[in-house]
């Protein structure tokens, strides 16, 4: 068994001793077990660069993601070899402590079953394996991506191996309990330019979806048929706390749009919330009569672009 260096030894237990606090929750937003790691990581500096620790790791247990504060206690749990500390320490370890010790076991074997799935969606996409629509879209069933990789490679391989018939399908995944699963069945209809009639009542219902990545492709395919109900939800989607999804809601709508009320996507709270009101009173009083460049959308929607990274 591989055993830590010293310095990785003494962050282990500084995360162990974190991770068995009471109520201090493993992938809770914002809460106790993110603030005392951050406060309690203060003092290793130094030691953060040579064990592979970056302040953007540390900055991510604070994420609105999930899968993002996941990924990021994935990787400090791997480099500090916690679960070994702990394994080896299970006979003295609190209720909080096995607790811990169980979800970081399983977080690990999660892990391992992504890195087996990007390569099957990496095999798919190189190779352009026809066929395999309902592979990519079951292989997710369930599931949430905790990177960034996972994903795009997801989406590629989609594109490159959906066909006609998988049609029902994907129009199966439009009502998957999983979001991500129902964005891939969108990329889908939108990769076989699915006829504007059936796209219209397949897509409408996913530009009120309550995950807002689902919104924001639902929006995109929709605008791709010139549906101009596509612009209220960009337009409402300028008042994400995400970044990026407020930022390329931003850009597609002043395409689409030809407009500008003056918003910045990395603008303070204020600055934004006026903004955007002003271009959600635009779009109802004049989305529906306005000339759009609707073909600006097309860009959004070549091979490699991915709307979410």
């Amino acid at each position: 068994m591989w055993t830590p260096p010293p310095h990785c030894l003494r962050l282990s237990l500084v995360l162990a001793s974190v991770l068995c606090l009471p109520g201090a929750g493993l992938c809770q937003q914002g809460g106790y077990t993110a603030k005392i790691l951050r406060k309690k990581l203060a003092a290793f500096a130094t030691t953060l660069e040579a064990i592979a620790l970056t302040k953007k790791q540390i900055n991510a247990l604070e994420s609105e993601s999930y899968a993002e504060r996941r990924a990021a206690m994935a990787s400090l749990v791997g480099a500090t070899g916690l679960h070994d500390v702990l394994t080896n320490s299970e006979a003295r370890l609190t209720k909080e402590g096995r607790t811990a010790l169980k979800v970081i076991s399983e977080a690990q074997a999660e892990t391992g079953a992504e890195e087996k799935l990007r390569f099957l969606m990496r095999q798919v996409q190189t190779e352009k394996v026809a066929g395999l629509a309902d592979v990519v879209l079951g292989a997710w069933e369930g599931r949430e991506a905790t990177s960034s990789e996972s994903s795009r490679l997801s989406r590629e391989a989609l594109k490159a191996t959906v066909e006609a018939k998988d049609l029902p399908n994907l129009k199966e995944a439009l009502t998957s309990s999983t979001p991500f699963v129902r964005e891939l069945g969108l990329i889908g209809i939108q990769k076989l330019q699915a006829p504007q009639a059936d796209v219209a009542a397949l897509i409408e219902p996913l530009l009120k979806d309550p995950q807002e990545t689902v919104r924001l492709e639902a929006a995109v395919v929709a605008a791709s048929h010139q549906n101009r109900v596509s612009l209220t939800t960009l337009a409402g989607l300028l008042k994400s706390e995400v970044f990026h999804l407020r930022n390329q809601s931003h850009e597609i709508l002043a395409s689409i749009t030809e407009q500008d009320f003056g918003y910045y996507s990395d603008g303070n709270l204020k600055d934004r919330q006026t903004a955007s009101n002003l271009w959600i009173r635009w779009v109802a009083k004049f989305g529906g009569k306005a000339p759009m460049k609707f073909e600006e959308i097309q860009h959004w929607l070549q091979d490699g672009d991915d709307l979410f990274e």
